[in-house]
């Protein structure tokens, strides 16, 4: 197989009854909003001139087909999130990608030309992975030949790191991922996507 040339991208996303469980005293806007931030993260993927594929990991409880859009859907149950990404891993090899990038589903501020930058800048090393707008966790992951390695989860960006991961500097909205209320109101001051605009203005 001839090794593909664009990026795949994974993007896991968590099971409804446990998605952004940090926004929970949001009552049932919670699922809503959660919904809404994948869906944008889906959209600005999907859209990026450097991406070929865009894999959604999950037990297909938050986001249905039509939320999904062209991304593929791999049904991992409850896998947990690590887990559910390397099985995407697997599935965009077996595609004939080298290049391959696991995106987490709350920056609902991306753009498609943030996703490429971030690509192009990747392209140099073998992994390398962004830190959130804290300094703590991890909001990309790539890999351009090596196994990908996820680690995501608590104070992740030190075990990228430490893995070998190479840390990039990108636009803040790459970075902002929204965890608590408090982070909503900054978000959207950086400009979120149409689905997160529509979810907090929807007046249910």
């Amino acid at each position: 197989m001839i090794p593909r040339s664009d990026w795949c991208i994974i993007i896991p996303v968590n099971a409804a009854a446990v998605a952004k469980t940090r926004l929970r005293s949001l009552g049932p806007a919670r699922t809503a909003l959660a919904r809404a931030f994948a869906q944008d993260v889906v959209a600005a993927a999907s859209a990026a001139a450097t991406v070929g594929q865009v894999i959604v990991v999950g037990d297909g409880s938050l986001l249905a087909d039509a939320d999904r859009g062209e991304a593929i859907a791999v049904d991992t149950g409850v896998a947990e999130l690590n887990t559910a990404i390397a099985a995407a891993e697997s599935q965009a090899r077996a595609a004939g990608y080298d290049r391959i990038a696991a995106i987490v589903a709350d920056i609902a501020c991306v753009r498609p030309e943030d996703i490429d930058e971030v690509l192009t800048l990747a392209r140099a090393a073998a992994r390398a992975y962004v830190a959130d707008h804290r300094g703590r966790g991890t909001t990309v992951l790539t890999t351009t030949g090596p196994g990908l390695a996820p680690s995501f989860g608590t104070e992740s960006a030190a075990r990228h790191r430490s893995s070998g991961a190479q840390p990039l500097e990108v636009s803040i909205r790459l970075r902002f991922d929204i965890d608590d209320p408090s982070d909503i109101a900054i978000a959207v001051a950086y400009g979120v996507g149409s689905h997160t605009t529509a979810a907090l203005n929807y007046p249910g």
